[in-house]
């Protein structure tokens, strides 16, 4: 660092010589310093070109053709940091646009829930339908087997009183002859 300042120094012309030296030209001459404000420059010729660059280009709109209006520019040579905005289209169209596609997006969202509820509703129905019938059915079922279980009671009883019949018992004391016939 000191030889780039002693470098400055002597190239800035910050050294001013005291007096002419003595004895003629071949002596060498003397210098006095003093303090002041140091200044660096650098003097470049040259090229520059970027390191890394990015192209930025007008937005192709699918299946639409615009005439596109720039609305902001940034100027150029300003500094940008990363998410700045370098140029910005009229987007006004494509606002409405994408508002009429959300709207249509959540009206087939609805008809799709209006037709499922409307199939759960028919096939509430149907199984309303199919329980009302198998109800009446197992009515049905219930009644049958009701009537044929009062019929085995009547044949149970009537063979119970026949049974019954089977057997002749005597309705005094006294004493039994047999008698053929």
């Amino acid at each position: 660092m000191d030889v780039c300042r002693r470098a400055a120094i002597a190239m800035t012309g910050c050294a001013v010589p005291s007096a002419p030296a003595p004895g003629g030209a071949d002596a060498p001459a003397t210098v006095t310093l003093r303090r002041g404000t140091f200044v660096r420059q650098v003097r470049a010729t040259g090229t520059t070109e970027a390191v890394r660059s990015a192209t930025t280009v007008a937005p192709r709109l699918a299946g639409q053709s615009y005439n596109l209006i720039i609305t902001r520019l940034v100027a150029g040579g300003a500094r940008v940091r990363p998410g700045d905005i370098l140029v910005e289209f009229d987007r006004q169209d494509q606002i409405w646009a994408a508002l009429d596609r959300r709207a249509e997006y959540l009206d087939l969202e609805q008809q799709i829930l209006k037709k499922r509820a409307e199939q759960a509703t028919a096939r509430l129905a149907q199984l309303q339908q199919a329980l009302s019938l198998k109800a009446r059915s197992a009515a049905a079922e219930i009644t049958m087997l009701e009537i044929r279980r009062n019929r085995a009671e009547r044949a149970w009883r009537n063979a119970e009183a026949n049974a019954n019949m089977m057997m002749a018992r005597a309705p005094f004391e006294g004493l039994a002859v047999l008698k053929s016939t």
